[in-house]
């Protein structure tokens, strides 16, 4: 068997074959004899690269509509495209232009057309997008995640550079970023070209710092070129030797419009309406987005019989992008709450919703006494489709995924930072997307409490999530409601959000009917450690969540600490077992209102009051970590050794502190259950130790191999945990397999405790 690998690079693909001269031969023997090693590491390096792939990573290239016939060819011929692509050095070239202008399209076009021109190199792409829910689509994480898991997949002998990371490895800016770096500078001389679309809808910080560094990029590896697109704002500077293009001032990109024109435009022909062609070339100033509604709406009064205004209605049109969007807007002025609700549902969703979602969530919002009527068989999808369409006065399209966007990112632009609501909703500027969330909290309770639901039967128990029963149920929910799914999976973080906006949520959960929003929620998900049991509390399912606003809007009740019959057994547990430091915060936060005045947490300076911040100050004073969302989210939680147990294994001082403050437990009861303190040793800090011991652990239990605390202590070198021991009363005689505390702390030299040992009765013999 052999491979090669274009290029003068040299690679080694971790088993043990060079590639030099650009030639990888792998050696026929080495890979007959794959032994448990390198299958072990195979798997590793598969699980990881499938780790850097996201759901949405290539959502928005797949969207974007392609180029209408013969438009933006021209830009394959132009000198500054030419030079790049045959520039050996690498460098960068800049597509910048006004929004609408067209510079997806034409980025979907070279990015099709360069694979053919350069056949022998690694054509890349990332199209940012802000539309997303997710932030790894909309930001330079995701960016350098999907660049990583294009290379990689292309080019699996580049796969060794994923041998530095363990399998459960969480990405970081850093990390990936340096894995795409070495990755790059591996394939030497084959050439990498990545297309960067809409660095516009990224953070400015993010997409200066991913210049700068893919900058750096270029100048240590030549045959690396980049090509981005952006609006003109943010200015950002093009790295040294890079090229720019300015998109509308190209005098083919004008030769497109006017084709598209000539195309689309139905007027018929004669000397007026090549005048009516001509000035709305001029009037679109470059941008296509423009000009595609301004056809629209000429087509539109042309169909209706009204060529004779048609200077006219041309004239009213407003020059601008935004203006255009402002007089669609206030044009027809009717069904002004349809329209609104419309528009916070295609702002706000958590994710993008289907037609038929869409025109459920408005009605839920503005009649949702008429929701029985509108679930009723005799509604069409083409009924359901005018109607939406007609809401949103045509600012809203369906997308190839058939989900609900908006016609162009400029839109969304215009509705929150040029105020575009406002014509439509005179209060828009007054906290509009916390009033937002909460509508769409509100439309999602109406839903929820409606009569198609209420008329749902589910069974009980629910079947197994993979059988067959349970994907019946699931159909048969989604037809007899097909909007209940949204509602129930996000109704909290649309709360959450309200919240955080100051919408006061304090009474939200006492109006939710939550047992029947468990039942909902149990019925979507695919697996069966997702599912809650009967008596979850809204505390648990909060924490799952990581809505951390809501936690802290709960009254105070029930603890964080406090058992369940759930998967993490406790919502501190099942907020960091899922990785959610906000969710966990705000729980001890909460958790801390509690607390007593004479409690030691009181005691110890500087703390000196109650609140999660002082807490937080005295803990980094004490050198104590973060939260160990490692050791949770691989833990099984053994609901016979307690709460404390799982906080000492994972050497969590953080809760475990917060829990001696605000708990109240039998100390015997500790003392006499498994756990008790022989494991606390594992842990560097003497902080979880002293804790315990004051709590009245037993410090001479023995664990399963009958090492007491004090043995662990000397034999992991933990010596100030060994003293602290030793002060409080450890048995200094106690033995594991005939070796004495004293033994081991003359093996190891620790002469201060051999002292101790001997002034506290330790027998020599």
């Amino acid at each position: 068997m052999s491979k090669t690998l274009s290029g003068q690079g040299a690679l080694n693909d971790g088993s043990n074959n060079i590639a030099i001269g650009g030639d990888l031969h792998i050696n026929n023997k080495f890979a007959c004899n794959v032994n448990e090693e390198i299958h072990e590491r195979d798997e590793s390096r598969q699980s990881l690269l499938k780790s850097l792939r996201f759901e949405g990573m290539d959502d928005r290239q797949w969207n974007i509509e392609k180029a209408h016939a013969k438009t933006c060819e021209w830009f394959l011929q132009i000198p500054a495209y030419v030079d790049w692509l045959q520039d050996t050095h690498g460098g960068f070239l800049w597509i910048k232009g006004k929004p609408g202008a067209g510079k997806s399209t034409l980025m979907k076009l070279l990015l099709d057309r360069t694979g053919q021109l350069e056949p022998h190199g690694t054509v890349l792409s990332f199209f940012f997008n802000a539309r997303a829910t997710e932030n790894l689509e909309k930001s330079t994480l995701g960016l350098y995640r999907s660049l990583s898991f294009q290379l990689l997949e292309s080019w699996p002998q580049l796969q060794t550079v994923l041998d530095r990371f363990r399998v459960d490895h969480r990405w970081r800016i850093g990390s990936v970023q340096g894995l795409f770096e070495q990755a790059v500078q591996l394939l030497g001389e084959v050439p990498v070209l990545c297309f960067i679309d809409a660095l516009d809808e990224c953070q400015e910080e993010e997409v200066r710092d991913m210049i700068r560094h893919l900058g750096d990029l270029c100048d240590v590896q030549p045959r690396l070129r980049v090509c981005v697109s952006s609006r003109h704002y943010p200015n950002i500077s093009v790295p040294k030797g890079g090229r720019s293009v300015v998109l509308e001032n190209a005098n083919d990109h004008d030769h497109d419009i006017a084709q598209y024109i000539n195309h689309t435009l139905n007027i018929g022909d004669g000397g007026s309406c090549e005048r009516i062609r001509t000035e709305l070339l001029e009037k679109a100033s470059g941008v296509f987005m423009w000009v595609v509604l301004a056809v629209a709406i000429l087509n539109k009064a042309f169909d209706a019989g009204c060529r004779h205004k048609f200077w006219e209605r041309l004239r009213q049109i407003p020059a601008g992008l935004h203006d255009l969007f402002r007089d669609m807007l206030a044009r027809d002025y009717n069904d002004k709450a349809e329209l609104l609700a419309c528009m916070q549902w295609v702002l706000f969703a958590r994710e993008p919703l289907t037609l038929k979602r869409l025109y459920l969530a408005i009605i839920s919002m503005v009649e949702p006494e008429s929701l029985t009527q509108c679930h009723s068989d005799e509604i069409t999808d083409d009924d359901i489709k005018n109607f939406v369409l007609d809401k949103s006065k045509g600012l809203i399209e369906v997308n190839k995924l058939l989900r609900i966007q908006f016609i162009h990112e400029s839109v969304r632009d215009f509705l929150l930072k040029d105020n575009g609501l406002s014509r439509i909703w005179p209060n828009a500027l007054l906290d509009l997307e916390g009033r937002s969330h909460e509508a769409l909290k509100q439309s999602c309770l109406a839903y929820i409490r409606s009569e198609p639901v209420a008329r749902l039967r589910i069974a009980h128990p629910l079947p197994p999530t993979s059988s067959a029963k349970a994907w019946e149920i699931n159909s048969h929910i989604y037809r007899a409601a097909p909007f209940l799914e949204y509602a129930v999976s996000h109704i909290l973080f649309h709360a959450n959000e309200a919240e955080t906006k100051g919408f006061s949520q304090t009474q939200f959960l006492d109006t939710l009917p939550f047992n029947n929003w468990v039942t909902y929620h149990n019925v979507y998900q695919e697996l069966s450690d997702r599912r809650f049991s009967p008596t979850v509390s809204p505390l648990y399912t909060l924490a799952v969540y990581n809505l951390g606003a809501l936690i802290k809007a709960q009254p105070i009740g029930r603890s964080c600490f406090e058992p369940e019959t759930q998967a993490y057994v406790t919502p501190i547990f099942a907020a960091l077992a899922c990785g959610h430091i906000d969710a966990a915060q705000a729980l001890l936060e909460r958790q801390l209102r509690i607390i007593a005045a004479n409690t030691f947490l009181h005691s110890l300076p500087p703390l000196r009051a109650s609140s999660y911040e002082a807490v937080m100050k005295y803990y980094r004073e004490c050198g104590l970590g973060n939260f160990c969302f490692d050791f949770y989210q691989r833990f099984e939680v053994d609901k016979a050794f307690g709460v404390v147990y799982h906080m000492v294994e994972a050497g969590d001082e953080i809760s475990l502190m917060v829990y001696r403050a605000t708990e109240r437990y039998d100390s015997r009861s500790l003392a006499c259950s498994r756990f008790s303190l022989p494991f606390a040793p594992d842990i560097e800090h003497t902080t979880v130790a002293k804790v315990l011991i004051k709590q009245g652990a037993d410090i001479n239990a023995t664990n399963d191999l009958g090492w007491t605390p004090l043995l662990i202590a000397l034999d992991c070198g933990y010596t100030d945990i060994a003293r602290l021991l030793i002060e409080e009363g450890a048995d200094v005689n106690a033995k594991t397999h005939g070796q004495s505390p004293l033994y081991f702390a003359l093996s190891k030299g620790y002469h201060d405790l051999v002292t101790l040992l001997t002034q506290r009765g330790a027998r020599c013999n």
